[in-house]
Parts: structure tokens; sequence; C-alpha cells
């Protein structure tokens, strides 16, 4: 196996590439633990590229809590491993079948594990605590690190490009469709990645209803990785090119506002 040895730390450079394909292939909370145990393995990876842990601390590690459908959690944490196992993107030191939650084993991990040459989305170990550091109980951290992934992958922070791709405008039932989470947890993850300050919005931007003249209709809200990327005109400009047809700020409205 091609391992992976790693010194610590700056938990910003401390990366994992992910494969876009991924996000489609692990869908529902279930599905995008995967992510949370990605994150987690990077975190704790040491110098010769093993991570010890136990089933227990792997959940607790990535948010999870052992009081409530802890079964129903050990299946899925071992399932996760065993893929990865099975991709030769991991080396388990245990039968992760049988191994009693408690017990610590080592996994090896594998260069491939974290790094991904094209069609990629980087996550790293400073935006993994800070989700699994979010105390609201509420939302899942599995649907959180999904949302921030997905609206992640469509901005590419580089110098060369326009300012179309320093931010998004996502499509809430595109984003529930691909992740295989509800509008309303999709819409709540966003708000709460704002307030923790993964995410950056921009909002209260209007078009004129097709069907109703003078009458006018929020846009999508506008997300990025950094507030400064946020320049009204510039949202205003990407808006406008993308519904075709003019965009407002709200005290440009000469008109009456609606919410469909």
């Amino acid at each position: 196996m091609n391992t992976l040895y790693s010194s610590f730390y700056n938990t910003k450079k401390a990366t994992v590439t992910i494969d876009r394909k991924k996000l489609s292939e692990h869908m529902g909370v279930k599905g995008l633990k995967y992510f949370l145990v990605i994150g987690y393995l990077r975190k704790h990876l040491q110098s010769i590229g093993n991570v010890k842990l136990s089933l227990n601390e792997l959940i607790l590690g990535c948010g999870g809590s052992l009081t409530y459908r802890a079964v129903s959690k050990y299946k899925d944490y071992r399932n996760i491993i065993k893929e990865l196992s099975e991709n030769k993107l991991v080396n388990i030191q245990a039968d992760i079948d049988k191994v009693k939650p408690s017990t610590y084993f080592d996994i090896i991990c594998t260069k491939e594990l974290f790094e991904k040459k094209n069609n990629f989305v980087v996550f790293n170990v400073y935006e993994f605590d800070k989700i699994i550091g979010f105390a609201d109980g509420s939302i899942s951290k599995a649907a959180l690190v999904g949302v921030y992934l997905y609206v992640k992958q469509f901005i590419t922070l580089k110098p060369d490009l326009s300012y179309g791709n320093y931010f998004v405008f996502p499509s809430l039932s595109d984003m529930s469709a691909d992740l295989g989470i509800s509008v309303k947890t999709c819409r709540y993850a966003l708000k709460e990645l704002v307030d923790i300050g993964l995410l950056f919005c921009l909002e209260n931007f209007y078009i004129e209803e097709k069907s109703k003249k003078n009458y006018y209709v929020p846009t999508r809200c506008t997300y990025a990785l950094d507030k400064k990327y946020l320049v009204p005109q510039n949202v205003k400009n990407a808006m406008a090119d993308f519904y075709g047809r003019p965009v407002y700020e709200e005290n440009e409205v000469l008109g009456n506002i609606i919410f469909l």
C-alpha cells in the first residue's frame, strides 16, 4: 500500500481532497457520515500514517452520541470503514465486524484516501472541527458536512478566475435531491454554516415576476467562503446572467415584493 506519512499541524493546511462523485454516491444522513469519517481520519493521522481509534471514539469524534440508537450507528461506521478497506484506501488492523466498540485498533491510511488528482473538493481539519464543534443537536453533523461540501465544490478560489467562480447561488431543490436530505434540512444547514463562519451569505435581491408586471420575487441566496467576494454589483451581474433579466436590490424595487 502507498502509505501516507504526515506531520502536524496547521489545521487549515491539513487537507483531504474528496472526489466530487462521492457526494452523489453517499446520500442521506447515513451516507454523508462517510465524509465525517474521512475528516476524522485526517485529523488524527499520525506521523507513521496510522490512526488508532475505537468505534466509540470514532462516533464521538464525528459529533455523534453513544446514547441514542447506538447499535445502528455502530453498523453505519463499520460499513464505512469496510468500504474504505474494500476500495484499498485503508488497511484495517482488526476484524471490523467483530471488534468491540470500546476496543482500540489501528487503521493504516493511504495517500489515495486523502489525495485526489482531479475533480475534487478540498476539505480541511479546521472546517471539520468547526462542523463537529457546532453545538445545536437539531441537525446532524453529517447533513452539515454534506451541505458544506456540496456548496464548496462549485467555488474555485484562484486569482485568474472571474467573480463568478468565487460565489454560488445554489438551488435548494437540487441540493436536496443530490444529497438525499430535505429542503428544510438544506436551508437550516446553510443558515448554521453561515452562523459558524464557514460560509458567508448575501441576500435580499429581487427579480420581476414574469407573470405579474411590477411584482418582484426574491432570488436565490448567494454564498461564498469569504465575505470579501460578496460584492453586491458582482453578484447582481452574475445573477442577471443566470436569470436572463435585471436583478434589483431591495431599495431599487419599484413595485410589490411577493414571496412564492
